[in-house]
């Protein structure tokens, strides 16, 4: 098995969503990252722009960590969004991401674990 292949596997079978961006476009989603934005299949969240899955409250943000992140420009490494699900339902996700090169085009690498039930409890 060779690293790229390894990668691979590790991401599909992660608890963690993974998710690499550019722009305002997915270019990679894992299995448990459809599933925290509440969709059944990479081709039915494919169809969503990458901020309509985010809360409106949230897109001004996650909009400028990202843009800032894929200019070269300080940005922070692990913050809080929600997940606006088709259903309607709402779950606050906690992202740790990185500036990466993807393709040949700048894009931002991200790791999203769903932390609803710690702010039920806050």
């Amino acid at each position: 098995m060779d690293f790229d292949e390894g990668y691979r596997l590790a991401t599909e079978h992660s608890n963690e969503g993974v998710v690499i961006v550019s722009g305002n476009k997915r270019l990679f989603i894992n299995q448990r990252c459809i599933e925290l934005a509440g969709y059944h299949t990479a081709q039915e969240f494919d169809k969503i722009p990458f901020l309509s899955t985010v809360h409106p409250d949230d897109r001004k943000k996650v909009k400028e960590i990202i843009r800032k992140r894929q200019s070269g420009k300080p940005a922070p490494s692990l913050y809080e969004f929600r997940f606006l699900r088709p259903d309607g339902s709402i779950i606050y996700v906690e992202i740790s991401s990185c500036s990466i090169t993807y393709m040949g085009q700048p894009a931002s690498l991200g790791y999203l674990r769903d932390i609803s039930d710690h702010k039920q409890i806050e």
